[in-house]
């Protein structure tokens, strides 16, 4: 099965359907937000500490919207 590379180590499958790219995608928000609500303090002073912020890298940084889909659309 084919993948993209993004970085040396991350693929991503191209033979997702766009409704399992999605639940991915949710998933992965939502951890990114849970990360954000228990550690994000210290995470925000760590990075104004760190060089990261000017090496170009994206930091993913919360959004505070909405969950993309509801506790009910995900099948785990």
């Amino acid at each position: 099965m084919k993948k993209k590379r993004y970085g040396p180590s991350l693929s991503i499958p191209e033979h997702w359907s766009p409704d399992e790219a999605l639940v991915v995608a949710s998933f992965l928000y939502r951890i990114s937000q849970s990360i954000w609500a228990t550690h994000g303090h210290e995470m925000a002073e760590a990075l104004c500490r760190s060089d990261e912020l000017s090496s170009g890298a994206p930091i993913p940084l919360p959004n505070h919207r909405d969950d993309l889909t509801s506790d009910d659309d995900m099948p785990f």
